[in-house]
């Protein structure tokens, strides 16, 4: 948890938290946050972001399901819960 993150991860994480939180049955899909997402970040800029925080432990694919973009379906692990934790987030 010593390595920051950048703005694009941090809402990525707390979008997750929030998807958590409310204990929906849904899973969660990162590619309707991307399409959603107000910004003009490039589509591999975002692929980069959410595989660091996928390869640091911060997220995890929870479905094979597919879109068009072929991003799929992830969920906060407890690393990633406890990094928004530490930072007041």
């Amino acid at each position: 948890m010593d390595k920051e993150l950048t703005p694009v991860q941090l809402e990525i994480l707390k979008a997750l938290r929030e998807h958590k939180e409310s204990e929906v049955a849904e899973t969660w899909s990162m590619d309707k946050f991307y399409n959603e997402f107000h910004s003009d970040i490039e589509k591999n800029e975002f692929t980069r972001s959410y595989k660091k925080l996928e390869y640091r432990h911060y997220i995890t694919r929870v479905a094979e399901v597919q879109s068009e973009e072929g991003f799929g379906c992830y969920e906060i692990t407890e690393l990633g819960l406890r990094y928004l934790d530490d930072i007041g987030e």
